[in-house]
């Protein structure tokens, strides 16, 4: 198993954070939890950071400012974008011969324009919890901590961080 397959958070955590409920398959919030990590995460901490994330959690070795990144800042933006990416996989089944909506007795499925208006509504939620993640980081990388979040980036395939600030204009968190 990769080092990226690694959750940063588990379903039971996400679930007791997130407005999703807990009879959402195990290996359907996986996909999706490891998706945001991906496509979310990574790119704000930059690759060489967010591997040794995921190399401490492994190695159950996340301490100090490494530990309240993770659980100030990280799972604060990631818990409201794994809900985005829920969203629209959650209704929906692909099997062998279709691709089609599931149901269940006691829920109605939501429409396409209702679920895309809860995506709409979940993700102002989450430019506040960016900017705090990045004001963290740069304040953290400016006190001389979080060296891999200013490591250079050598190899095609990794991700440099996102040091833009939105709405903050770059306001210090501390």
């Amino acid at each position: 198993m990769s080092i990226r397959d690694k959750q940063i958070i588990g379903k039971d955590a996400f679930v007791e954070l997130s407005y999703v409920d807990s009879n959402v398959q195990t290996s359907i919030v996986r996909v999706a939890i490891i998706r945001t990590q991906d496509n979310a995460i990574e790119p704000v901490l930059g690759t060489p950071l967010y591997k040794k994330i995921l190399q401490d959690i492994k190695d159950d070795t996340l301490t100090g400012v490494y530990e309240t990144l993770v659980n100030d800042y990280v799972i604060r933006y990631l818990v409201p974008m794994i809900e985005i990416e829920l969203a629209p996989h959650i209704n929906w089944e692909m099997r062998n011969k279709s691709v089609g909506t599931s149901s269940d007795e006691t829920i109605a499925a939501g429409d396409q324009t209702s679920v895309y208006s809860l995506v709409e509504q979940v993700r102002k939620s989450t430019h506040r919890y960016k900017d705090r993640l990045i004001g963290y980081l740069c304040d953290q990388s400016s006190a001389g901590n979080l060296p891999e979040y200013k490591q250079a980036i050598v190899d095609s395939e990794e991700t440099p961080p996102d040091r833009e600030v939105g709405s903050t204009l770059g306001w210090s968190f501390l």
